[in-house]
């Protein structure tokens, strides 16, 4: 997939810095009489926009999950910090020590589903946008062919 882009971004720069200027020497009429040949599928926009928008609400929807998940993290540890003071003191009974190892294990537990599920978190966010910068290619490589159709 790097490598896809990396070859797009390379073709397109040399499309820009060698062939399109050549293409529209003769004044930037050509190049808006160009622009306005460029036909479009109204209802492929639209498709690919509401596509778009719920690629990014998701994204929006899984950062504020992340968030919620490292905050929670977070607290967790510092729950585990404090209950692992107490139980190095020797102040304290027997059955508290219990209830706060008890307490330890359950708070680290929690911690490493927490952990677990903001992996999964973070890998679905890997995959949408793996899938929406093979979408961005796809779509790129389609005008950028139309475009090359229409120069001389």
């Amino acid at each position: 997939l790097i490598t896809c882009d990396y070859m797009l971004y390379l073709f397109l720069f040399q499309q820009f810095q060698r062939v399109i200027p050549h293409q529209f020497d003769c004044g930037p009429d050509k190049l808006i009489q160009t622009a306005y040949q460029v036909k479009y599928n109204a209802k492929k926009m639209k498709k690919l926009e509401k596509e778009y928008t719920t690629i990014k609400t998701k994204e929006m929807e899984e950062q504020v999950e992340i968030k919620r998940l490292r905050t929670e993290n977070r607290l967790l540890k510092q729950r585990i910090d404090t209950l692992e003071k107490h139980k190095c003191s020797s102040r304290y009974s027997e059955d508290f020590v219990l209830q706060l190892e008890k307490e330890l294990v359950q708070a680290r537990l929690s911690e490493a589903e927490s952990h677990c599920a903001l992996k999964e978190m973070q890998d679905k966010v890997l995959e949408m946008e793996k899938a929406g910068q093979i979408r961005m290619f796809c779509r790129m490589n389609q005008r950028f062919s139309v475009i090359s159709l229409m120069s001389p």
